[in-house]
């Protein structure tokens, strides 16, 4: 689709069938964690993953923010896999504020502040104004954290 519109634009087979297979899991939620799931073996084992495609896999890691907003009990793997995430690629804005998100998630809100401040550093593809607000009121929870802790 994107090269009818973009020209020059072009992908490799593997990149093809990973969008493939996000484009379905998108889809079909009863089966969208297996395609999720099917497409990150595709990319290989996680290890080699900063030689292989590590964008690829930190876009398939952000199911976790569909995990943090259906799931109560799938806090924990929502957190892993927004840290593999920003572990792949540190300078994804969009990935920091999932991480945040995780973090908040878990009352983690110091470390939801920082990621979120990394993100609007990094400032591409986000919506800073909203995520200013977000970060302002994540720091007035710290502050209150704090002044519980005295």
């Amino acid at each position: 689709m994107l090269a009818n519109i973009i020209p020059g634009f072009e992908m490799n087979e593997l990149q093809r069938k990973v969008s493939k297979l996000k484009f379905a899991a998108r889809r079909a939620e009863e089966a969208a964690d297996r395609m999720d799931n099917k497409a990150l073996c595709l990319l290989g084992p996680e290890r080699s993953a900063a030689l292989g495609e590590p964008r690829l896999r930190a876009q398939l890691l952000m199911r976790s923010q569909e995990l943090i907003e259906t799931d109560a009990n799938m806090f924990n793997m929502a957190l892993l896999d927004a840290q593999k995430a920003v572990h792949l690629l540190p300078a994804w804005a969009f990935g920091q504020v999932a991480f945040s998100q995780a973090l908040q998630a878990h009352g983690r809100f110091g470390d939801a502040a920082v990621a979120m401040q990394t993100a609007l550093a990094i400032g591409r593809g986000i919506d800073k104004r909203a995520l200013k607000k977000v970060a302002a009121k994540l720091q007035k929870q710290v502050v209150q954290e704090l002044d519980i802790l005295r």
